[in-house]
């Protein structure tokens, strides 16, 4: 594909990486893989990283982030369309091992604290996974199950085996099962982590107890005090 049939202007925030590049690419691949070609790679990557993480929390493997990218990469160059990509890095001299360690010495010098690679492999995340909360009004003393709904690679839930972490612990905690207990009226943020990449958001909201709670308590009062009154009449 040449690059060059589309506008940069397609890309939103990829447009200076494109006019920064096309050439380069242009020279290395020719018409053979285009910019559009490297885009969608950079993409499929991320989907693959998505599944490994997943099935890697799934069998409880703790395989590290960096190995499962780097397991990521090499299968998406080993299969499908990308084979061309790496027959192409092959001609000039470059394995698929090889282009991985180039990876690992870039982010090493270019993104020390994973950063970059956190807030990227994020954004791809957060379009496949949602949090949601066992239905209901959440009142202070009430616990409720948090889960994490994957859509890719299926559907699945995880309620267990993640980092769960409360913007507002004095309103509502959460437990390592996703067990979300609520303290007091008041509104907190639940973030939820796999392997230190934050997976979603939820705002919670703890709603103060019904008067009816605080009618119930006086009405028990009330016939307290007119048994006991009427026991004294009695005697």
């Amino acid at each position: 594909m040449d690059s060059s049939e589309t506008p940069t202007s397609t890309y939103g925030k990829w447009g200076r990486f494109i006019q920064k590049h096309s050439a380069t690419l242009q020279k290395l691949f020719g018409n053979e893989f285009g910019i559009k070609d490297l885009l969608d790679f950079v993409k499929d990557i991320s989907k693959q990283i998505i599944a490994d993480l997943m099935m890697d929390h799934m069998v409880d493997t703790n395989k590290p982030l960096d190995d499962i990218v780097d397991d990521a990469v090499k299968r998406t160059l080993e299969h499908g369309k990308y084979k061309k990509f790496a027959n192409k890095l092959a001609e000039l001299t470059l394995s698929i091992d090889e282009v991985i360690q180039m990876r690992k010495r870039l982010a090493a010098e270019i993104d020390p604290n994973n950063v970059a690679r956190n807030a990227f492999l994020q954004a791809f995340i957060r379009k496949n996974v949602t949090l949601s909360i066992q239905p209901g009004r959440l009142v202070p003393g009430k616990t409720k199950q948090l889960t994490v709904n994957v859509s890719f690679p299926r559907k699945i839930s995880i309620r267990s085996g993640v980092t769960w972490e409360s913007s507002n612990p004095e309103v509502a905690t959460v437990n390592r099962k996703g067990e979300l207990t609520a303290h007091k009226p008041g509104t907190t943020t639940i973030t939820a982590k796999l392997k230190s990449i934050d997976v979603g958001k939820l705002d919670v909201t703890v709603e103060p107890k019904k008067d009816k709670d605080k009618e119930e308590k006086d009405k028990n009062k009330e016939e307290k005090d007119k048994k006991n009154n009427d026991k004294k009449d009695r005697n």
